[in-house]
């Protein structure tokens, strides 16, 4: 009888630790914020109400339309989980007012529903492109200067040294100590092949952008023990 005793209170005791456990790591993972989460932010009204808002408070000087300069300004920034936009990144520019115009605009942006994740609402990074647009657009041959700032993916700090080169030709430059770099091309269909000791080789299509910002991945060697 007392060995069936102890067998059982052993038995519970196990049963105690269990559950335990099993609440400790579930509130630790429901503690954890999920960049991306099970549902992404979304803009209230939906992407019709969010391009309405940016072409309608979006400013496009009639001296910068005469200049022929038109294309897609990308930022990056974080909608965190109260809705509210933080950390506007410019990733693509085309000239200084089109991108300070495009910075602009994306903080005026306040109706933001926070990624969902778990049931919890959670910060997410996103990319909005904003377009500036010419009727009759014609792309150009005519040289023009790239210009950006090559910096690792996980950490922000700058890649110095890194060789950005036009893809099947022998054309190219070196990042700085500061991760930025400047390049003349000729024509918008070259294609920019960025690589640097330690990361992932990074491809960038030119077409209509002034400014080129890239993240580099660290480039891992797996050892094989089999």
């Amino acid at each position: 009888m007392k060995k069936e005793f102890g067998l059982l209170k052993e038995l519970a005791l196990k049963a105690m630790i269990f559950s335990f456990l099993l609440t400790l790591y579930q509130n630790t993972l429901l503690g954890q914020e999920f960049h991306g989460g099970n549902t992404p932010p979304a803009y209230s009204g939906g992407n019709k109400a969010l391009k309405e808002f940016i072409y309608k408070n979006l400013i496009y000087p009639d001296t910068i339309k005469k200049a022929g300069v038109y294309g897609t300004v990308v930022v990056s920034f974080l909608i965190d989980k109260d809705g509210k936009v933080e950390n506007v990144k410019l990733l693509r520019g085309l000239h200084a007012v089109c991108d300070s115009e495009a910075i602009r605009i994306t903080r005026l942006i306040h109706a933001w529903q926070p990624a969902i994740n778990f049931g919890k609402p959670v910060g997410c990074n996103i990319l909005l492109p904003i377009e500036f647009r010419l009727e009759n657009n014609v792309s150009t041959n005519q040289p023009f200067t790239i210009t950006g700032t090559i910096t690792e993916k996980n950490t922000g700090k700058p890649v110095g040294a890194a060789l950005i080169i036009i893809k099947s030709t022998n054309i190219g430059t070196i990042s700085d100590v500061h991760g930025r770099y400047k390049l003349e091309i000729t024509g918008e269909n070259c294609v920019l092949e960025i690589s640097s000791m330690g990361y992932e080789t990074s491809i960038e299509q030119v077409k209509n952008n002034r400014t080129i910002n890239v993240e580099l991945d660290m480039d891992y060697h797996i050892i094989d023990l089999m």
